[in-house]
């Protein structure tokens, strides 16, 4: 997981993570992510809504490959070198 894009944190939600993960009855889990759930909407965060900026060049000569993660998984056999 570790998608904590909006470094959200506190010990209070430090905690309550710590107890979540530890917890295996269901019931008392999913009661400890709810209160988790509104410890962080406390603090407020940001939920990135768009694809983080990046650049992929690629020799002009290089057939049947673009940018990372246009393919997935590529295949290998198809990519090679036109000139």
């Amino acid at each position: 997981m570790n998608q904590n894009y909006g470094r959200v944190g506190s010990d209070t939600i430090n905690r309550l993570i710590s107890e979540g993960t530890a917890e295996l009855d269901d019931t008392k889990r999913v009661a400890i992510a709810n209160r988790l759930d509104e410890e962080v909407w406390k603090i407020g965060h940001h939920l990135p809504l768009y694809q983080m900026p990046g650049a992929v060049a690629i020799r002009s000569t290089l057939a049947n490959i673009g940018a990372v993660g246009a393919t997935s998984p590529p295949e290998w056999a198809s990519i090679g070198f036109t000139g």
